[in-house]
């Protein structure tokens, strides 16, 4: 199964039509010939999971913009909201492709499931941090607040995740192990980004 990923890589080029047409060419007596069975299949499955990945990817991240400026009414707490769940992405699916790992199912699935799953934090640490503003903290101590309560529960959530997923990647199918590894990285990203990155940007944008 592990070499399965050069097959699919070959198909997506088309190689396979290819020399078939090559080898079989049409004409009046012939229709030529057909590349079909079960990898032609796959193939088929992983152009249209590649072709769709982006796409559910900008849908998740417009509506989770949309959600974030309707429930707390800032469009600067949305635009903060995507920086350090969205960046954790793009690095992992640089990583990969600087790594020269061979695309598959897995790996195409991971954007818009850890996007999804990494906001959680940035929402409970904004509602948080909201509230301790409200009883006339300073944004320090507002800060200091939500790493104590917020930032504790993220670790454990995501480390309880991050073992999830990990257990993917003793299976003996490639697509789950990428799918496994790459949404443990994505969520590490992203819990380092809303522990690190987050308050950064909330202590820049909110003034005293």
């Amino acid at each position: 199964m592990r070499n399965c990923i050069g097959t699919f890589t070959s198909a997506l080029n088309n190689k396979p039509i290819r020399l078939a047409r090559r080898e079989f060419p049409s004409d009046n007596a012939s229709a030529g010939a057909e590349v079909t069975g079960f990898f032609v299949l796959l193939t088929n499955l992983i152009e249209s999971i590649l072709r769709d990945q982006w796409t559910t990817f900008a849908v998740s991240s417009l509506a989770i913009l949309a959600m974030v400026w309707i429930g707390y009414r800032s469009w600067q707490y949305a635009l903060i909201s995507m920086i350090p769940n969205a960046v954790p992405i793009y690095v992992v699916m640089g990583l990969l492709g600087w790594a020269g790992l061979k695309m598959n199912m897995g790996a195409a699935m991971i954007a818009a499931v850890s996007m999804g799953m990494s906001v959680d934090s940035s929402i409970h640490y904004f509602s948080s941090f909201r509230h301790a503003r409200r009883e006339g903290k300073s944004v320090h101590a507002a800060l200091m607040q939500c790493q104590q309560s917020v930032g504790l529960a993220m670790i454990f959530t995501t480390v309880a995740l991050i073992m999830g997923f990990g257990v993917l990647i003793t299976s003996e199918f490639v697509p789950t192990i990428y799918f496994g590894a790459l949404m443990s990285l994505a969520m590490l990203g992203g819990m380092l980004g809303n522990l690190i990155v987050l308050p950064l940007l909330l202590s820049w944008t909110e003034r005293d």
